[in-house]
């Protein structure tokens, strides 16, 4: 992966000028590489990382997505299929039918 790789490279890179010229010296250099390092491992877990959280999220959509489809589906039975109930307390249940069409 380059991203990986130019982590080692880069930072010398950009160091090198300063050191060839005099600005810092080898250990200064050291421990500019060494922060970096250290910022360079908490990023290199999120890269790592990213594959499973958009796994993770695409899971979740999908069945976000099947939820809201069988909550849709719930609604759409229970208001066009047949049912049994009692009109009134005191009557007995009786068979309803709503948009009900018969063909033969």
């Amino acid at each position: 992966n380059f991203y990986f790789l130019a982590n080692d490279v880069v930072p010398f890179c950009i160091l090198a000028g300063n050191y060839f010229r005099g600005q810092i010296t080898l250990g200064t250099m050291m421990q500019i590489m060494g922060a970096l390092g250290h910022v360079q491992n908490s990023l290199n877990g999120f890269v790592s990382a990213y594959p499973e959280i958009t796994d993770a999220r695409a899971t979740i959509d999908r069945l976000w997505n099947f939820w809201k489809a069988v909550d849709v589906g719930c609604k759409t039975v229970a208001e066009s299929t047949v049912a049994k109930k009692a009109l009134r307390a005191s009557d007995t249940e009786v068979l309803l039918c709503k948009d009900v069409r018969v063909e033969l």
